[in-house]
């Protein structure tokens, strides 16, 4: 609409709907994932077969961030683009794969265990990625 400029020809109530709709949709987003985790959390014994979630934050929070800051460094690229790739190579695992296991008839109890294992582990590895990222990268 931007781009045909057809918003200069719409009702200011229907601009001022879209933007009132977008900013519901962060705290919605976080309200059905605190329900899905609620949901899921249920039926699920979080302490059995503790190796998923060890296994997934030793991939997605050791292993992973140190092949991309490690990518970083030795391609020529933007001091902007590689302080986004710092931080997010600091990221634990998103909600996502949940939504996608629930989807596909997968297991959306071995979901939940690595978003809620990479999440709490991240709070550690979050701040040394990203101190790693911006001493080697020169950030």
């Amino acid at each position: 609409m931007n781009y045909f400029k057809i918003d200069r020809h719409l009702p200011h109530f229907s601009l001022e709907t879209v933007n009132i709709l977008g900013q519901c949709a962060i705290p919605l987003a976080l309200i059905l994932i605190g329900a899905t985790f609620a949901d899921l959390s249920q039926g699920v014994k979080l302490t059995n077969r503790l190796q998923i979630p060890l296994a997934a934050s030793a991939l997605r929070l050791a292993i992973l961030p140190a092949l991309f800051i490690l990518t970083a460094f030795i391609l020529p690229l933007s001091i902007e683009l590689k302080a986004v790739i710092a931080v997010q190579a600091a990221m634990p695992c998103g909600v996502f794969p949940i939504v996608l296991a629930r989807h596909f008839d997968g297991s959306p109890e071995v979901a939940l265990k690595v978003v809620l294992g990479t999440t709490l582990l991240s709070l550690l590895t979050i701040p040394l990625w990203i101190g790693i990222g911006m001493k080697l990268l020169d950030l």
